[in-house]
Order: structure tokens, then C-alpha cells, then sequence
């Protein structure tokens, strides 16, 4: 946008500057080393009235824009990114819609009248047509999607099945598979479900359960279902962990200027420095798999009338100098997220407190990390910020960025819901949340908690309660 405007007033591309580069002219024919998805949010259920058929005109509310270096990667990522609920390219999203739509005799039916038109679910009713057992011609024929991306797409699904045949022992034989499952673009979480339960007494020799024995403050997976926390901790162990990689318009031909980052599993080396990026250390063949809890595990408490709830500055500061809470000493990394994907009724009100948060942190000598995956904000503009991080806000990846730079904190509070939703699990692990305390968001997203809270400090509310059924919702109201 700035070398056009630039062109409309006059200038040509050999005055103007690569501005990622800052050595080359934009008269420069552009060598790209990495990919990027742009995918748009829809929320035509909150409009009963609209046709979900997706065509020329403009029905999204928003979108995202990821980038890695592999298609699987960076689409995997943009469907995350788009919707936290979804995992990646699976067909459960499909199989909800179906669900919610009701009223369907055949789901082979159904997913051939999805794919033959273009629709917000077209996406995963491909990922369903895999499931179902067509393939990347049958699939082809119905939607005249390129070859290209329908092959690269089943190249997903072909993992899925690898994955699907195996627990997380035979995982931990094939480590090439669970890195090729990472550089297209699998979350930790999404990888967990695909894994088989596994009894682990019978998994395991004694030598092994002797040997878990020596690591103290882990404990070892027992088997049933495994979780994303077990997936993490096996790729680490395997030495499987992201690279971070700047955008370069030349493609390392000349060295990168900007802070504009991403992280991806197709690279050997950081091209920033990062404070915690030392190689792991010791065996990794004969590693049994285990739950990390090397920290001490955070569990939130509900608030209560006893507790503190002048929120003054005066008391603020009065009651961080109590608990020997101080501010982080001038020049020290920060991490912000921000908003994620544009939704009805929360927008830009989240990109001004994000870029609110960073000018004062800035101001106050700290380094601004952000870390969003929005490219209509103006928290994503990457001469903003110190480093930009444009990246998925999930746990896994935010840990990632976390446990490379080295913050002495997170804000989470100025991005709106979707970083709210990550403080209970960052705390878990130890990290640091600055600004509202997490117990005070627990309580806030908690209901019974909220609840016990008014009722102690005896402020009246409407009978309420929580129902898995119609039946019990319609008693209750009786």
C-alpha cells in the first residue's frame, strides 16, 4: 500500500526503497521463501435470512492471513486461526454442520451437494469427502478446484491415517513421522485425538518405569486418552521444535531488516536471535512419554468477599508493594496478543487497546513482542512493535514464542476474548501474566464462580443454572 501510494504521487520503483531490506530498490523482481493463506471469517448463522452460497459479494466479516513454508502448513494454520474451535483440515467440523442442519438421509449425499458449490463448510466437506473415501479426481470433478491444492490437502488426510494406525509408543519409534506431521501444519492438539489409548502398564518395561522413576517432577502417562501436553512434551523430547523465520522479499539473497516473524517446522535455523533457543540436551530414543508438571500447577481460586477488590491506582499499587510485586525493570521483553479474527460486534476497539499497550510499553523502555494473525490491524503494521509474531493465538504456539524469547510477561487483557481464553494455561506453565490477575478472569469467565462471588458480596442476581437438555431448561423456566 505505501509503494502504490507512492506510484499515484509521482515516485518511481527505482527511487523507492525495499522496505524489508532497506538496501535494495522495490524496482526488484520479488524471491519468495515462504507461503501465505489468507482465509475469510463468515458468521452467516447469526443471520437466518442470508444465502450461505459464497460468491462475488463481500459477506465476510473478517479474515486472517497465515504463513509458513509448506501449503499444509499454512492453510492448516489459517483454519485454526479463523476459528479456535477447529483443529485444522478434519472433518468433525463438517460432521457439526451436519448435525446442526439435521434432517439428512444420506452424509454422501450431503457432502456432494457441499462440494459442488462454494460455501463457508466447502473446506472441510473436502476434508470429509477424504474421510468417506473419494478421491482427488471424484473430488475434482465436483468442485473444479485445481489438482494442486486437492493433492496437497489429501497429503493431510494420508498423515491423519498414519496417525490414526498407532498410540503414542509407536509415535515415539517413528519420530520422521511426527515431524512430517508438524511441517504440515498439525497442532500438538490435533495430533492427541488421532492417537490410540494405551494401557501404559502394559506398554512399558520395568527398565522403563524404573527409569521414569529418575525424572523427578514429571509424571508418566497412564494411558487412555492422550492429551496435547503429552504430544508436546514426546516433540520436544524428539527435538522437534519450530524455527523462526523472518519475511524476505528476496529470499536471503540480502539480508532482512524487518521484525516481521513467523515460525515454522520446515527450517533448521532462527533468523533472529532468541534467548531461548539452546538445543535440548540428552537421550531421546528411550525416553518414556510423560506429562510435563515440572512447575508447579496453577489452580485458580474464586474470589470472595475478603478479598481485595478496590481497583483504584492508589489501592493497585498499595497491594502489588505488599505481595513484593514490583513493574518489570526497564528494557525487558514483553509480550502482547492481540485480537485474532475480526467477529460482529468486537473489532477495532481491540486494535486500539493493543496498539495502546505497546506505544506505552515502548515508551517505558520495554521491548513490544506481538503476536496476532489479523492483517486489517493496525497491531500487525510490523514498524508498530518490536518483533511481530504473525502467528495462530493457541496455546501451543504463543508457549512456543514464550519459551524462545524469554518474556518477563504476557498481557493478555487488551486482545478481547480469544487471548483471555489462553491465561489459564499459560499460568499453568509458569508463565507470567501481567495486568488483571488470572484468578480475577477465572472468576469472571466461571459462572458459578462469578455467582459465588455476588452472592458474597451480596449483590442480587436472576436465578439461573446450567442444563445439558431442553427438558431441563423448560422445567426450570416452568
Amino acid at each position: 500500500a505505501y509503494v502504490a501510494a507512492k506510484l499515484a504521487l509521482g515516485s518511481d520503483l527505482v527511487k523507492l526503497r525495499n522496505s524489508v531490506t532497506r538496501v535494495t530498490t522495490a524496482c526488484f523482481e520479488p524471491s519468495l521463501d515462504y507461503i501465505v493463506a489468507k482465509v475469510p471469517r463468515w458468521d452467516l448463522r447469526k443471520f437466518s435470512t442470508v444465502d450461505p452460497a459464497v460468491g462475488s459479494c463481500m459477506k465476510s466479516v473478517g479474515e486472517v492471513m497465515a504463513i509458513g513454508r509448506t501449503f499444509e502448513e499454512t492453510i492448516q494454520k489459517a483454519l485454526r486461526m479463523v476459528d479456535e474451535s477447529c483443529a485444522g483440515f478434519d472433518a468433525e467440523r463438517f460432521d457439526g454442520e451436519l448435525k446442526y442442519r439435521g434432517g439428512l438421509d444420506s452424509v454422501e449425499e450431503a457432502v456432494k451437494c457441499e462440494l459442488q458449490k462454494p460455501s463457508p463448510m466447502r473446506m472441510w466437506s473436502i476434508a470429509k469427502a477424504y474421510e468417506l473415501g473419494m478421491s482427488v479426481e471424484d473430488v475434482h470433478q465436483l468442485t473444479n478446484i485445481d489438482r494442486w491444492f486437492l493433492a496437497k490437502l489429501h497429503h493431510i488426510h494420508r498423515i491423519k491415517q498414519s496417525l490414526r494406525s498407532m498410540d503414542i509408543f509407536g509415535l515415539r519409534e517413528q519420530p520422521e513421522l511426527l515431524r512430517e506431521a508438524k511441517r504440515c501444519g498439525f497442532a500438538d492438539r490435533q495430533i492427541a485425538p488421532m492417537l490410540r489409548p494405551k494401557d501404559c502398564d502394559s506398554a512399558l518395561s520395568p527398565g522403563l518405569k524404573a527409569l521414569s522413576d529418575r525424572f523427578l517432577g514429571v509424571q508418566m502417562y497412564s494411558g487412555g486418552r492422550v492429551k496435547e501436553e503429552h504430544v508436546r512434551y514426546l516433540r520436544k523430547k524428539l527435538g522437534i521444535c519450530p524455527v523462526v523465520k523472518q519475511i524476505d522479499t528476496l529470499a536471503a539473497e540480502f539480508p532482512a531488516e524487518t521484525n516481521y516473524l513467523y515460525i515454522t517446522y520446515s527450517g533448521e535455523e532462527n533468523d533472529v536471535q532468541l534467548p531461548g533457543a539452546a538445543p535440548l540436551d540428552g537421550p531421546l530414543s528411550d525416553v518414556p512419554i510423560f506429562e510435563p508438571s515440572d512447575v508447579t500447577r496453577f489452580t485458580p481460586k474464586a474470589l470472595s468477599r475478603q478479598d481485595s477488590l478496590d481497583f483504584s491506582p492508589v489501592a493497585r499499587r498499595t497491594s502489588a508493594a505488599d505481595k513484593g510485586e514490583a513493574n518489570p525493570p526497564k528494557g525487558q521483553r514483553i509480550v502482547v496478543l492481540g485480537c485474532g479474527c475480526y467477529r460482529i460486534g468486537s473489532s477495532v476497539e481491540f486494535d486500539w487497546c493493543s496498539v495502546s499497550c505497546i506505544k506505552t510499553l515502548r515508551a517505558l523502555g520495554h521491548e513490544a513482542i506481538v503476536v496476532n494473525c489479523n492483517p486489517e490491524t493496525v497491531s500487525t503494521d510490523y514498524d508498530e512493535s518490536d518483533r511481530l509474531y504473525f502467528e495462530e493465538l493457541s496455546h501451543e504456539t504463543v508457549l512456543d514464542i514464550v519459551e524462545l524469547e524469554k518474556p518477563a510477561g504476557v498481557v493478555v487483557s487488551v486482545g478481547g476474548q480469544t487471548p483471555n481464553n489462553l491465561a489459564m494455561g499459560l499460568a499453568e506453565n509458569g508463565v507470567n501474566i501481567l495486568g488483571t490477575s488470572v484468578d480475577a478472569i477465572d472468576t469472571c469467565e466461571n459462572r458459578f464462580k462469578f455467582s459465588k462471588l455476588c452472592d458474597s458480596l451480596r449483590i442480587d442476581q436472576p436465578e439461573w443454572s446450567e442444563f445439558t437438555t431442553v427438558e431441563e431448561a423448560f422445567h426450570f423456566c416452568k
